[in-house]
């Protein structure tokens, strides 16, 4: 499909179409999604990020993708680790996890990609997204991020009670080797959550930083996650050109930056 043609088929509602990424690998996509349906419908969607995926993976391996959207890199990392290896994917906005479902039968992917509809934090418990649908007009299927209990949503936005669970309660096929997180600013509860996995497994870790969401979400600066992952035993590196970088302790304005946490050496609890 070429781009003029996508670019007629952007909708003022949602229209999903099937996506083939690679030979034999397929992904449900939305096209009103235009941040991310539409251009993984184009073949412009986080290249860098996920050749470093390809690069890091290795057949038989165990990988979570926490904040998996509509499965974009789940569907990439079950076909980079195989039948032997396993996904955990973890999704708590219905619409993205639904279409991630039907990617992973229309994959027969069922023995490979876990799904769970489900945010992920420090504790388990329930808690509250701000979101705004693509039935209501958001053009970005990944913008949920979880609200406060001091704060309120906007007048254009929805709120979401989901479960969220800690990762070191999870039953998991372990050691996990790799973790892809995406979760708008609310990444320190998810490792605070997972403090005995990243002890215990010292996985690689993809990661974004976005300095507005941090702040938000978290109430904090990329340079405290940064300084609190390396508590933890990890160094904080820029992705550049799809390998990891120069390390750094903290993040330059407002820019949202793909980052790789590297296990630097063995961390006791």
């Amino acid at each position: 499909m070429t781009e003029e043609k996508l670019e007629l088929l952007v909708p003022e509602k949602t229209v999903v179409v099937i996506k083939e990424l690679a030979p034999g690998l397929r992904l449900f996509v939305d096209l009103a999604d235009q941040a991310i349906g539409l251009n993984i419908a184009r073949e412009d969607f986080e290249k860098s990020e996920l050749a470093f995926v390809r690069q890091s993976l290795r057949l038989g391996d165990s990988v979570l993708d926490i904040g998996a959207n509509i499965g974009f890199f789940a569907m990439y990392m079950a076909l980079f680790v195989g039948a032997e290896g396993h996904v955990h994917a973890y999704e708590p906005i219905a619409a993205n996890a639904e279409l991630l479902e039907r990617s992973i039968r229309e994959n027969r992917f069922g023995d490979r990609i876990t799904l769970r509809r489900t945010a992920v934090g420090a504790v388990p418990g329930e808690i509250r997204l701000a979101y705004v649908p693509l039935e209501s007009g958001s053009r970005n299927s990944g913008g949920a991020y979880v609200l406060g209990a001091d704060h309120t949503a906007s007048d254009h936005q929805e709120t979401l009670s989901v479960a969220m669970v800690r990762l070191d309660e999870e039953e998991l096929r372990r050691p996990i080797r790799f973790i892809k997180i995406d979760v708008e600013g609310a990444e320190p509860f998810v490792f605070r959550g997972a403090r005995e996995l990243l002890a215990a497994d010292r996985p690689i870790i993809l990661s974004e930083i976005h300095p507005s969401q941090l702040a938000r979400v978290s109430g904090c600066r990329p340079a405290d996650l940064i300084e609190e992952m390396r508590d933890l035993g990890y160094e904080c590196v820029l992705l550049e050109n799809s390998k990891p970088g120069e390390s750094i302790r903290n993040t330059e304005g407002d820019a949202i930056r793909s980052v790789v946490f590297r296990p630097l050496v063995e961390k006791a609890l």
